[in-house]
């Protein structure tokens, strides 16, 4: 019969001999040579496990380290926020659980304990507003010395690199604009355009005279009106209905204005526009009243120079509106709000001087697209399409664009940026396509209240950045929502350049994962700051060698991921600023009410809390000495929540003895929950619960919680402990204590997976038959330190 040994903190309570039951003997004898024992049991686990090895000295046989990381937060002053610390961002991956979590009040700095996974080389922050929306970045790990900071403010002092500049006051606001003085062209003297042009020789207005002069249309009319088109400063006034018979144009300062009742209708293959020959100093104008219209199957031009501007106040409904370097006005309607026909282009313009429509009112468009296009957006554009956008424009607050798909093509240079405003929307049906072009959302210095801009997608078919400029990229309080059906991969090696592959960018393609997917919009939101992602930038050494504390308890050496000080970040550093906040799920709904807000209203709900990773405990009870499987007791404890409070679950049961968790040490240890195996369900404590072998039951089972934990809490070290006792009644305790490192352990701690999990050997499963690369860790923990990552054996899988 195979003798166990006692490790130090364990003590016998009682004497005699435990019969042998199921595949695991209960073997407790308290007249044992403890050292003996111990040695025996050393040799079986360096021999069966460690494969002839020598175990670390500085092995703590735990995958992860707790360690404090600094969180500065400069948003709204005074409000709190919660931080959550991840090892993959949840914009890209809705599965993630936090390692780490705190409150932090803006404009103060504190102190946050995360409990980094052995091998995880880049962290990710979320700040959550109360509404559990989020603030999240990536952030180089530095150890000991980490520190992450949320600000409005931009970054003046990490980088070398041209950056361009932030402009004060509300960028996102668009410049409100009235109709102009129309009475010099609606009253006073104003010819018929019937009597002044008449064939009877009795011409009141000469075609040829230049002079200034003031038409009118109050009834039908079909001509051609040559003078505005040859002449400056003349204008007509509709409001009758001229329809025009051919392409006509107005030139040099000349006017056209529909009244009140007033129609102009532009047949198709026709063209109504502000200039002779696209030279700006030829440009006229024209203002559509309330109650006037212009409509028809042609096109309604508008190449206005850089001093003017054109106005509708009415109604326009042609098929294609043209703004070929021009700017209009609309406080009034664009298209038809059912079965519109109406595009918009803006093929001329500079970023200077853009093709611009600057919307006051409501605008519905089947495409728009352009090179020049630029829009200024202060209520409600519908397109149902294709909507492109090629130069800078805004949204101010409330406003809404809805489109069925989005191209945003901006400049190699950057500086090509949609501004947006609070609450602000862009509700994209489809897919969206980006190139290098920034989308920036309200911050509280440019602003004051931030309730965010919204970016909802349907999906990502194409991304493309060419630097580290932050115009390129989206940034400051913009929250994307994406779909449940994300699309499902990503071309890394489109454009044809392998150097693609690590910065994401290409088209969709259907064989790659939504992972992948998400990831080529992540390139979007965060620039170069992808790179940080790459764990060959790392090297995993010891941040904090081994140290006794006042209390002269002794602490585990940290090890941790820092970036290799030969790597330069001079073209992606500019972090600071690299941020986007992202929604949980669709948190705005669209309300219309015409009476306030152009139409929309926000409802914003809460989203769910993030959810806590786990950090997983593995007992073995010393039923025999030759017993590596570690399932005898396995729990696991939550990541604690901001309130430093965790729950701990109890995973599985394969010992056969009367078995209960415990917390704290010495006399101060409390059980947790009942006996193990009853708070399984299982039919009784000799049976073996969930490892393949007797029972399987639900689970996990929740055995308690622990609170008042904090960033100076070890996660890995904490004081469980299993008290096992014999069928006649013997008693011993095994227990978690930092100062067994560099020897056998009875138990192990392991970091939960990204979705919260770890697969604890089968019955009788060595376990690194299980894990193949545990014993390498073991005899050097710098080695194979993502072993729990990878089964190569029989596991519990779940």
């Amino acid at each position: 019969m195979k003798r166990m040994y006692l490790m130090k903190g364990m003590a016998a309570l009682a004497f005699g001999l435990v019969a042998v039951s199921c595949n695991k003997s209960d073997i407790f004898n308290p007249y044992a040579d403890q050292e003996k024992n111990q040695q025996e049991f050393t040799e079986n686990f360096q021999k069966n496990v460690m494969d002839g090895k020598t175990i670390d000295a500085n092995q703590t046989w735990s995958t992860a380290s707790t360690l404090p990381v600094k969180v500065t937060v400069d948003l709204n002053y005074g409000e709190d926020y919660t931080v959550y610390f991840y090892t993959s961002t949840p914009l890209l991956d809705t599965s993630a659980r936090y390692i780490g979590s705190g409150t932090v009040k803006s404009g103060s700095t504190t102190t946050v304990s995360v409990t980094l996974p052995a091998g995880a080389a880049t962290l990710y922050a979320a700040l959550y507003d109360k509404d559990s929306h989020a603030i999240c970045k990536p952030f180089v790990f530095n150890g000991t010395e980490s520190e992450v900071v949320f600000s409005n403010k931009e970054n003046t002092t990490a980088s070398n690199a041209p950056r361009r500049a932030v402009s004060t006051g509300n960028r996102w606001s668009v410049t409100p604009q009235n109709m102009p003085d129309l009475s010099a062209y609606t009253t006073g003297t104003l010819y018929e355009m019937d009597e002044a042009f008449n064939t009877n020789g009795n011409t009141v207005v000469n075609q040829a005279d230049g002079s200034e002069k003031h038409l009118k249309i109050t009834g039908n009319y079909s001509g051609s009106i040559a003078r505005i088109q040859s002449y400056a400063n003349q204008s007509v006034y509709v409001t009758g209905t001229w329809t025009v018979p051919e392409d006509q144009r107005c030139t040099g300062n000349s006017v056209i204005v529909v009244g009140k009742g007033g129609k102009i209708v532009v047949p198709s293959g026709h063209l109504l526009s502000t200039n002779a020959n696209n030279n700006e100093g030829t440009t006229g104008m024209i203002y559509v009243m309330p109650g006037g219209t212009i409509e028809g199957a042609g096109t309604l031009q508008f190449s206005n120079g850089t001093q003017t501007f054109s106005y509708n106040g009415g109604t326009i409904t042609v098929n294609n509106i043209n703004i070929n370097g021009g700017t209009l006005y609309n406080a009034g309607t664009l298209g038809k709000a059912t079965n519109t026909t109406t595009a918009l282009e803006g093929p001329g313009g500079t970023p200077e001087h853009p093709s611009l429509l600057v919307n006051l009112g409501q605008a519905y468009f089947t495409s728009t697209s352009g090179a020049g296009l630029a829009i200024h957006n202060a209520c409600n554009i519908y397109v149902t399409g294709d909507m492109a956008i090629g130069n800078s424009s805004k949204m101010d607050n409330g406003s809404y664009i809805e489109c069925g798909t989005m191209h945003l093509n901006g400049s190699n240079n950057g500086g090509i940026v949609l501004n947006m405003g609070n609450a602000a929307y862009v509700n994209c049906k489809g897919d969206l396509s980006v190139n290098m072009f920034g989308v920036w959302g309200p911050t509280s210095n440019n602003g004051g209240t931030i309730n965010n801009a919204i970016f909802k997608i349907g999906g990502c078919n194409y991304c493309n950045y060419t630097s580290g400029d932050a115009t390129q990229f989206m940034l400051d309080h913009v929250e994307l929502i994406l779909p449940s059906n994300y699309p499902t991969g990503v071309d890394y090696g489109y454009n044809g350049s392998e150097a693609n592959k690590g910065y994401n960018l290409g088209y969709l393609e259907a064989n790659a994962s939504t992972y992948a997917a998400k990831n080529l919009l992540y390139g979007w939101f965060n620039g170069y700051s992808c790179r940080l992602i790459n764990g060959d930038n790392y090297d995993f050494v010891m941040v904090k060698d081994w140290y006794n504390d006042e209390n002269n308890v002794y602490h585990a050496a940290v090890y941790a991921p820092v970036w290799k000080s030969n790597i330069s970040k001079t073209s992606f550093n500019d972090d600071s600023r690299a941020t986007c906040i992202y929604g949980t799920s669709p948190s705005y709904t669209v309300t219309k009410d015409e009476t306030e807000n152009c139409g929309i209203e926000f409802e914003k709900k809460k989203d769910p809390d993030p959810t806590p990773n786990y950090i997983y405990y593995a007992f073995e009870d010393l039923g025999t000495t030759n017993d590596f499987d570690f399932n005898d007791v396995v729990i696991r404890v939550s990541t604690p929540d901001a309130q430093g409070k965790s729950t701990v679950e109890l995973m599985c049961a394969g010992g056969t003895m009367s078995t209960v968790v415990t917390y704290g040490t010495g006399a101060a240890a409390r059980n947790l929950g009942s006996e193990v195996h009853e708070a399984l369900g299982a039919s009784s404590y000799k049976k073996m619960v969930n490892t393949g072998s007797d029972e399987t039951k639900p689970f996990p089972v929740t055995l308690g919680t622990i609170e008042g934990l904090n960033a100076q809490t070890n996660m890995a070290n904490l004081p469980f402990g299993i008290t096992c006792q014999g069928n006649d009644g013997q008693v011993f305790r095994v227990e978690r204590s930092v100062a067994d490192h560099g020897k056998t352990p009875l138990v192990i701690v392991v970091s939960g997976d990204k979705n919260g999990k770890w697969y604890w050997p089968t019955e009788r499963t060595n376990i690194t038959t299980a894990y193949s690369g545990f014993g390498a860790w073991g005899a050097n923990v710098e080695n194979n330190k993502d072993w729990y990552k990878n089964a190569t054996g029989s596991v519990y899988a779940w």
